[in-house]
């Protein structure tokens, strides 16, 4: 397991293993050039904001529901006043001397079951 402090909190990878049978679409890592450049990529945490939520993301394909895909959060600095978050569907410059109030939470792969009204046959609901 690898571990790094930022100013907005403690970042870590691999802390659990998952499942064989899931896929990476990127694998997690954390490249630290000097303490104000450095990428993070992590499937163990996710960033609250408010009401925002800056996640990773386990998508199961509703055609091949064993087939599942785990896309990360990015976290990166390359200077020494803005860090960048992204996921899979959206991005968020802060800046580190006007930081809102954020969360840093650990995340896990889960599948949540949907309630879809209207039924669109995907199987989800027969897990």
């Amino acid at each position: 397991m690898m571990k790094l402090e930022t100013p907005i909190g403690e970042f870590t990878t691999d802390s659990y293993k998952i499942p064989a049978e899931d896929t990476l679409a990127v694998s997690p890592e954390i490249i630290s050039f000097s303490s104000d450049d450095y990428k993070i990529i992590t499937i163990d945490q996710f960033i609250q904001i408010g009401t925002d939520v800056y996640t990773p993301l386990l998508h199961q394909n509703c055609m091949s529901p064993d087939q599942k895909t785990i896309y990360p959060l990015t976290i990166e600095q390359h200077d020494s006043d803005r860090i960048t978050l992204s996921d899979h569907y959206h991005s968020i410059i802060l800046e580190l001397n006007n930081l809102p109030d954020l969360q840093v939470k650990p995340w896990y792969p889960v599948i949540k079951k949907k309630n879809c009204i209207p039924c669109t046959n995907c199987g989800r609901c027969s897990w």
